[in-house]
């Protein structure tokens, strides 16, 4: 039967959406045209983060059914469901009266009590004020304009009445000049979003309207791509792609000297040091090919909270496509001052945890311009042409930087996975925190920790107000001031990003210049197969704009890139890491009664330990392993799924004891539990699990090999640990794992019950609080990644190294999400 969270009365929606179709035979009249029309129904998104889609199939006295598209097989009591007609878009709930049946695509529903006029607006609405403008006149390209009353509006938006045969006329897009006020005059141009009756005025209609300083080009080129490099450059790199894996899985287990040579020299790592107009130093490291002087320059600058060591393989391949084409080129990777890295910071934020303090957009945007002017004029670059290549949040700073006056000298710039307006990328990194929202409105945040930074957001929420960097229509307008190419690499699995808001700013002034990219990637782009991809990817765009033609991708030497990586790591400072005490937060909660137990809940963490239990197939009488059994997970999921197998004994190992206190009270509090000991053990030490050879029939090591420091090693003594026969199964994040769709899927369930389900109702006044931790936490994981502390893998390298462990019988499969961010591997000792 249908389950789910409690329902939200039509009461509480009324607040809401303040307007409504109330009358049952207007609701009826409505949905049946819907069903006439074929008009289609939209849902939240599925397990899968796709769409779930219906039509009506037919209308009864109180009930319609649906054909459905995408939805799960377990549907909630309470479904919401919106559709458009007529430009107007319609919200409602129905009370769902099937009973789950999997592969079903129809649904049986009651017929709404209400439906409501859903309007998304980015800032508050304002009603007319005396003095302010009361009317507007709409003018079309072709005809005579047409005069409206304005019923309320906010910075990009209005909300107008006029007569219904003049509002039938008008078309979706056109020129909105304000009659009167203070503004009078004046001119934005007007895109209609929903038209509707006004029910208090027979013949007339009122039209929301978005309205903005920028026009819109529709001349924008948008490419869909199935592969990052197109049809026909996969192939042409595949061998190295191949090479490229092969190099990082032998650094992976330690034969670097099999690609290096055991005395080969560390490459030198060349510096740039100078200051901006303040006197505050900025630090870069210089990649190049051939002379520098006169060199097309490109510059990367940090994404949120990253250093220049982040994208060495970006640089690298740029340098190597460049050279392999004949061409010069200088690569710059920068620090931000006042951020993590080399540049300039303020004594107060010195401390390790405390270097993004006095952090700000602003400070990004005169970090861009300086280091242009610098190289401009320094006589070892003086770059014949320049480009940007930014990553996520750092578009915002760059397209600031560029619509500076005076303009700087750029030729090109291409991003990747960037963020269009800095409200909606805050609110979604943050769980949903509406900090832009909050600092108009006077709200006081404080120092918070985003993404496992912490950041001063009112220092950052006013600066970007103050900067224009905030809304999507202080984007559109710059972009709108902008000449030159610009291409933009957007991933189609990047849940941070949404893709409407960077297609609007892109599309406004001359987009005749302007490409979108959508490539099949997450928002994660670092060493995985499909960043490698990315960047060569960056680096034909790049030829495109510096050059004036196609260059083709080429991979950097393997063996010289981990040198160089190496080299980079090793002329930064040391810093003490309390690892107990991260894993103590990750699996505990940092300030939370909930930490890893809320992700255990849900769909993909279950699904990931359901195939690492399928593979393992524990048998009555065996006793098991359970290698990082962290808050219990593995034996709650083997009780969620029935009567365990008779006498089977687990013994959970973890180094954070009170996890394993954690996941005695969890299991005690099962009927029947499987027989569990609990051992506290550093399993990243050198002396060993304490029990014997042979000791085991089975071991997991779940989400465990990736966050030792020998891995190696700890698989030698898995391999000790086990019978003759014995199974190993374990899992991994995969390189570059996407924590934005982990995230946006894991929130979604919890939200929906999964929490209050699985945990007790209580559950549920810890969930944004928790999910906000779970953020910086995962935050944190890739931080680690790129110091080189943890490391990930793709399934090949795994399987590698399990191999060379003595194991036999290695599969992989992917898992945890759509796309998969986890590896399941299962082996056999011989």
């Amino acid at each position: 039967m249908p389950s789910g969270a409690e329902g939200i009365p039509d009461e509480s929606l009324r607040q809401l959406h303040s307007q409504a179709i109330d009358r049952p035979d207007e609701i009826r009249a409505l949905l049946a045209r819907a069903q006439r029309q074929g008009t289609p129904l939209h849902s939240r998104l599925n397990a899968g983060l796709s769409a779930q889609a219906a039509r009506i199939e037919s209308l009864e006295a109180d009930a319609m059914w649906l054909t459905t598209s995408g939805f799960d097989d377990e549907q909630p009591d309470q479904i919401f469901l919106n559709l458009e007609m007529d430009g107007r878009l319609y919200f409602f709930s129905v009370t769902n009266r099937s009973p789950n049946q999997p592969g079903a695509n129809s649904l049986r529903v009651g017929l709404p009590g209400a439906v409501f006029f859903a309007e998304r607006r980015e800032r508050e609405r304002e009603r007319p004020v005396p003095g302010g403008p009361t009317r507007v006149m709409l003018r079309p390209e072709l005809g005579p304009g047409i005069e409206a009353e304005i019923a309320d509006q906010s910075p990009d938006g209005l909300l107008v009445t006029l007569p219904a045969p003049q509002a039938e006329r008008l078309p979706e897009r056109f020129r909105v000049a304000f009659v009167d006020g203070p503004g009078r005059g004046q001119e934005r141009f007007g895109a209609v979003r929903h038209r509707r009756d006004v029910r208090e005025r027979q013949g007339w209609k009122r039209i929301g309207l978005s309205t903005s300083a920028a026009p819109r080009d529709e001349r924008l080129h948008i490419e869909v791509r199935d592969s990052i490099l197109g049809e026909g450059r996969v192939s042409g790199v595949r061998r190295r792609l191949e090479m490229l894996r092969a190099g990082a899985r032998a650094a992976s287990v330690g034969q670097v000297r099999r690609w290096t040579g055991r005395a080969s020299a560390p490459p030198a790592v060349q510096t740039v040091e100078f200051h901006d107009a303040r006197g505050e130093r900025l630090v870069g490291i210089v990649d190049h090919w051939g002379e520098l002087r006169g060199a097309p320059l490109v510059l990367i600058p940090p994404a949120w909270a990253k250093t220049k060591e982040t994208l060495l393989p970006l640089a690298r391949t740029i340098v190597a496509s460049f050279r392999a084409a004949g061409e010069r080129v200088a690569v710059v990777r920068l620090d931000g001052i006042r951020r993590r890295g080399e540049s300039h910071n303020d004594p107060e934020c010195a401390a390790p945890g405390h270097e993004c303090h006095h952090m700000t957009f602003g400070q990004g945007v005169s970090d861009i311009r300086a280091t242009l002017a610098h190289f401009a004029r320094d006589p070892d670059f003086q770059p014949s042409q320049v480009a940007l290549v930014t990553f996520s949040g750092a578009a915002i700073e760059a397209r600031k930087a560029l619509v500076g006056e005076p303009r700087p000298k750029v030729d090109g710039w291409v991003s990747v996975v960037g963020a269009a307006d800095l409200k909606t990328g805050l609110r979604v990194v943050s769980g949903g925190v509406d900090f832009i929202g909050g600092r108009e409105r006077g709200v006081s945040f404080g120092i918070q920790r985003i993404l496992g930074i912490e950041v001063d957001m009112d220092r950052v929420g006013d600066d970007a107000l103050a900067g224009r960097m905030a809304y999507l229509e202080d984007a559109c307008c710059d972009l709108a001031s902008l000449d030159l190419p610009i291409t933009w690499i957007q991933g189609r699995f990047d849940a941070w990003i949404d893709p409407a808001r960077v297609r609007d700013m892109l599309a406004s002034g001359d987009a005749s210049r302007r490409r979108l990219i959508d490539v099949p990637t997450g928002h994660q782009l670092r060493s995985s197969k499909e960043a490698l991809e990315t960047f060569q990817l960056v680096a034909q765009e790049l030829g495109r704009s510096l050059l004036g033609r196609e260059i083709a991708p080429a991979l950097p030497d393997l063996g010289e890139l981990e040198r160089r990586r190496k080299a980079e790591r090793a002329r930064l400072p040391e810093q003490e890491i309390d690892l107990k005490d991260f894993w103590r937060s990750y699996l505990l909660g940092r300030d939370e009664p909930l930490g890893m137990e809320l992700l255990t809940v849900t769909r993909p963490y279950r699904e990931l330990m359901d195939a690492q239990i399928d593979a393992l197939a524990p048998a009555a009488g065996q006793r098991i392993a359970d290698l990082g059994s962290g808050t219990g997970a593995f034996p709650l999921q083997l009780a969620a799924r029935g009567k365990a197998p008779e006498s089977l004994r687990i013994d959970a190992y973890d180094y954070v004891p009170e996890a394993l206190e954690r996941a005695r009270a969890r299991l005690e509090s099962l009927e029947g539990p499987p027989e569990v000991a609990f051992f506290e053990c550093d399993l990243d030490g050198a002396d060993g699990l304490p029990a014997p050879a042979g000791a085991y029939d089975g071991l997991l090591a779940s989400l465990l090999l990736n966050y030792v420091t020998k891995p190696a090693r700890l698989l030698a003594e898995c391999h000790r640990l086990l019978r003759p026969g014995g199974r190993l199964v374990l899992s991994t994040l995969r390189r570059d794992a996407d924590i934005s769709r982990i995230y946006t899927q894991v929130s979604r369930e919890l939200h929906e019950g999964a929490a209050s389900r699985h945990l007790g109702p209580e559950a549920e006044r810890h969930i944004d609080a928790a999910l906000r931790e779970f953020l910086n936490e995962a935050a944190r994981l890739i931080d680690f990644e790129e110091r080189g502390i943890f490391q990930f893998w793709d399934a090949e390298e795994l399987r590698d190294q399990v191999s060379q462990a003595g194991f036999e019988a290695v599969t992989t499969e992917a898992v945890f999400g759509d796309p998969p961010q986890a590896i399941v591997l299962s082996a056999r000792r011989p």
